[in-house]
């Protein structure tokens, strides 16, 4: 979660930490939402871009599986009233990525990549210039503390390969050699499976690299986010599934009426899923 710094010590309130819950994340986006010169329409607000694929991660649910799914039952439907509740804190304005830039929103979840996109100089000198920022994991509630979504990348061997010892080695040394997890580190916006890579000088050094002091991700607190995450599901209707889901679910939120709409959701999908 990107915090905005500057905003939150504006109207007094202390930057959570990394422990913090979905009821602090509420209660600073309600005390920040306001109309801050008076004009009668609200310019200050919560957050941008949470949105239920995040709220379910708070929570700890994990509702797609390959053969079914299961959002129809309480833990879900509380999830979506705490997403309804925050959603009203800005009379169903839209806030806006432009929002978030011009430093008028107090938090935003970002993707690994995408702080790792950001981060870099000079790119930052065009992007959120404007306040100072810098990351923690996710709120959760009293009783979930994985709320960190996890995108993997898998590699396989093929069933018909002729040389399947020689394969097996091959994606062992792939996964498993820290050189080379070190170098994908390196050269691309994600993450290693290894600890001792997310742990690694080099890493360290990575993370600092052109980095303002306020702003920069220690790899520790990184590496302490990683060993928290829900892991996302790999199955072949997986991504029609969640499109068809994101729609849906999405409507009904709007509509005001996900707590009728949820059996019914989930009966769609799962007949997506037969």
């Amino acid at each position: 979660m990107c915090i905005n710094h500057d905003l939150l010590t504006k109207e007094g309130i202390a930057i959570p930490s990394s422990n913090w819950t979905i009821d602090d994340f509420y209660n600073i986006s309600n005390q920040v939402t306001k109309d801050t010169n008076n004009d009668g329409v609200i310019d200050q607000y919560g957050y941008y871009g949470f949105d239920w694929q995040d709220v379910l991660d708070c929570y700890g649910l994990q509702v797609f599986k390959e053969d079914n799914c299961h959002l129809d039952k309480k833990e879900v439907k509380e999830a979506f009233l705490y997403l309804t509740k925050l959603k009203a804190l800005s009379n169903d304005y839209q806030v806006s990525s432009e929002d978030f830039d011009q430093g008028k929103v107090a938090f935003c979840p970002l993707t690994f990549a995408q702080y790792r996109t950001y981060q870099p100089y000079p790119y930052r000198i065009s992007k959120y210039t404007s306040f100072k920022w810098s990351c923690i994991s996710m709120p959760g509630t009293k009783s979930n503390t994985i709320t960190t979504h996890l995108d993997t990348s898998l590699i396989g061997m093929s069933s018909q390969t002729k040389h399947q010892e020689i394969a097996w080695e091959f994606l062992k040394m792939l996964t498993m050699d820290g050189d080379i997890q070190q170098s994908l580190l390196d050269n691309s916006k994600g993450a290693s499976p290894l600890k001792k890579v997310m742990l690694s000088k080099k890493t360290k050094e990575i993370l600092v690299k052109d980095t303002v002091s306020y702003a920069s991700l220690d790899s520790d607190v990184l590496n302490r986010i990683l060993e928290n995450t829900l892991v996302e599901p790999k199955f072949k209707e997986y991504e029609n599934i969640l499109e068809k889901a994101d729609y849906l679910i999405n409507q009904s939120i709007d509509q005001g009426t996900i707590d009728n709409d949820l059996n019914k959701i989930q009966k769609k999908l799962e007949n997506e899923l037969k």
